[in-house]
């Protein structure tokens, strides 16, 4: 079962919140956040097109926010 978007959201704005680090910093991991779902038409839909479009946006993000999360 697929996370509801609500909850996803909701855990996203919490990691961005305990990051404490400079406004900048957490506006970028936010953005990427949003990124994660909102690129390539991903939907909440458990079949292989969106799984395999959702990994692609994974590792776009784990590749935008490990050099800035290193660091910090």
């Amino acid at each position: 079962m697929a996370i509801p978007q609500v909850s996803y959201t909701q855990i996203a704005a919490e990691v961005v919140a305990k990051l404490h680090a400079s406004p900048p910093l957490q506006a970028r991991l936010a953005a990427a956040f949003d990124r994660l779902l909102s690129t390539n038409g991903v939907q909440p839909i458990l079949d292989r097109a969106h799984q395999a479009r959702f990994r692609d946006n994974l590792e776009h993000f784990l590749l935008d926010v490990r050099g800035f999360l290193r660091v910090y």
